[in-house]
């Protein structure tokens, strides 16, 4: 979940649980959660988002999915 400051930047970012781990993927699990907060981090701020819907994106549910 992002958190977003009314001017489009990052207060915070909640990484929830990942799913599809096993044991031949678990030992790239952490990395790819911590490289997805870094991109997520690297795109801030969102200063595209309409000012006036802020109650809409203040809190942002994201899910980040791998094909």
């Amino acid at each position: 979940v992002l958190f977003l400051n009314r001017d489009g930047s990052l207060a915070n970012v909640e990484a929830g649980p990942q799913t599809g781990i096993n044991d031949s993927n678990r030992a790239q699990a952490g990395p790819l959660k911590d490289c997805a907060i870094k991109a997520v981090r690297a795109s801030a701020p969102f200063t595209t988002l309409p000012k006036d819907h802020y109650d809409q994106w203040k809190r942002w549910p994201m899910r980040l999915k791998t094909k």
